[in-house]
């Protein structure tokens, strides 16, 4: 489509929401035609899971975003990231860290 897509994290609420060209922009989830919200503390599926921390370089946002190309935004595709960005997700104890590579977009 040749527009910018992004997710946005919401650590107060345990949410995050995947959007294109704007935060208020939330896109439909394919399978309810529902905006692509995920919350882990009111889906049972999500049970016990919070989002515990991320880290994009950007003081004001926790987003990533992403151009055509696959490059991570921290600030709505004007600044690439400077540094590798993570999500850290907390399961009933257990820590894992999701890392968004600078430049690429690789998710690991």
């Amino acid at each position: 489509q040749q527009i910018n897509h992004g997710i946005i994290f919401n650590t107060s609420s345990n949410t995050y929401s995947v959007y294109s060209q704007n935060t208020t922009n939330i896109e439909k989830e394919p399978s309810t035609t529902l905006p692509f919200t995920v919350d882990y503390a009111n889906d049972a599926t999500f049970k016990g899971m919070t989002i515990t921390a991320t880290s994009f370089g950007s003081p004001t946002t926790d987003r990533v975003e992403f151009d055509s190309l696959g490059i991570p935004y921290s600030d709505g595709g004007v600044t690439p990231l400077a540094a590798d960005g993570t999500v850290t997700i907390n399961s009933s104890g257990a820590t894992s860290t999701v890392t968004v590579t600078k430049n690429t977009g690789k998710v690991n």
